[in-house]
């Protein structure tokens, strides 16, 4: 005879002790030893908790049921995660890390190259968005999956990563060349990069929702952009209000894309432009993907010496400095047109912002006007400036002769 220990009271009731006690006698009676049997049970538990708790498999398991998360998201994600939290952490179930683990993977993150250069605040970037990605794990396998021990993801401030500068990130187009900036975004000869950047410049939207909005978002009748929320930052649908000029933009953009297929087809081709309500407005030449979102940064560049800085988020900067300094529309229409949100609620909005919807939108509508108008004015300004030094110099070569 062999005593076998059943559990810690008050752990285990007497009531489950009997069970067992019971459960044990069957089991001798089938010619099988309790105690093997338990620790097989045991063994297959801990073994479906490893799976359940293995990183690896949270992480697929996060990724799959994050359907609002964009397609750039995800790949960002992805890459993250294969290049610097598989190889330490993937085999390892929640219960393995602990948070000097994850502080030290997370460190260990190498500088990052941009361009053939190793930037200090590339790194900065990938440090944080590792961070953030095993944030949604753990958050994921305490709240979904029954995880029940708490989140140790190190937080940003603890990794003390270096500081972003955020002045070179938005470098804005300088006062003095906005009528040169704006006169020449206006002769870039490609109709669709011109209305790209013109479209950049008016509405300040990001690049990366730019780059995806579709047909079906474009209203010439409302004169709107309706973008859904899948293709934002602040993941809230928003409506962003055109001018007349950037409705025939897009209007002029479209006839040329039907004019090119008519074009090709009459010549025995394919046509290569997709116009459906789902399709990009903004392609590459083969028509199969929507812009990168580097292009922007690119159309700018090619403006001259006077625009070698900008960058595509600066054209949001530049639009906040002017809109603060020279318009009489109150500071929340300016922030929440650049945030593209209006908070969480209705009421919210009622109650923080305009006063009515009504009011909030017709502020925003106003606030779209008057950046049109001073545009156009720097750009007059402009061209005034050289027919004067084109006349200037004309009346010196004719004395000269």
């Amino acid at each position: 005879q062999r005593y076998i220990h059943l559990g810690h009271y008050p752990l285990m009731s007497l009531l489950e002790a009997r069970a067992k006690k019971n459960q044990g006698k069957k089991l001798v009676g089938q010619g099988i030893h309790p105690t093997d049997y338990w620790n097989k049970n045991k063994e297959d538990n801990l073994l479906n908790a490893s799976k359940k708790f293995m990183l690896s498999n949270v992480y697929q398991k996060v990724m799959d049921e994050n359907k609002d998360w964009s397609d750039t998201h995800k790949t960002r994600y992805t890459g993250i995660y294969n290049n610097y939290l598989k190889k330490r952490l993937g085999g390892l179930t929640l219960y393995q890390i602990d948070k000097v683990l994850l502080k030290d993977v997370v460190k260990s993150i190498p500088k990052v190259k941009v361009k053939g250069v190793f930037k200090e605040t590339a790194k900065h970037s990938t440090m944080a968005q590792a961070t953030y990605l095993l944030n949604h794990i753990y958050n994921y396998a305490i709240e979904e999956l029954g995880f029940d021990e708490a989140n140790p993801t190190p937080s940003v401030k603890t990794l003390k990563l270096p500081k972003k500068d955020d002045e070179a990130h938005h470098k804005a187009v300088k006062e003095t060349f906005i009528g040169e900036y704006w006169y020449k975004v206006k002769q870039i000869e490609n109709i669709q990069d011109r209305v790209f950047l013109k479209l950049n410049i008016h509405t300040v939207l990001r690049v990366n929702s730019q780059t995806c909005l579709t047909w079906r978002m474009f209203d010439p009748t409302r004169k709107i952009l309706e973008i859904p929320k899948e293709i934002m930052k602040a993941r809230r649908s928003f409506t962003m209000h055109l001018t007349d000029e950037l409705v025939n933009d897009i209007l002029a953009l479209k006839q040329h894309k039907k004019n090119e297929n008519k074009e090709l087809q009459h010549k025995g081709y394919v046509p290569i432009h997709k116009l459906g309500k789902d399709d990009y407005i903004f392609t590459t030449p083969d028509g199969e993907r929507h812009y990168s979102n580097n292009r922007c940064a690119e159309l700018i560049k090619r403006l001259g010496e006077n625009f070698k800085e900008a960058t595509a988020h600066g054209n949001r900067t530049l639009f906040h400095v002017t809109a603060k300094q020279k318009f009489s529309v109150p500071s929340e229409t300016i922030e929440f047109h650049l945030a593209h949100k209006r908070g969480d609620s209705r009421k919210q909005a009622i109650n923080n912002y305009m006063g009515v919807i009504d009011d909030w939108e017709s502020s925003r509508i106003k606030l779209v006007k008057l950046w049109s108008e001073y545009l156009d004015s720097k750009e007059e300004a402009y061209i005034l400036s050289i027919k004067t030094i084109q006349k200037a110099q004309s009346s010196k070569s004719k004395k000269s002769n």
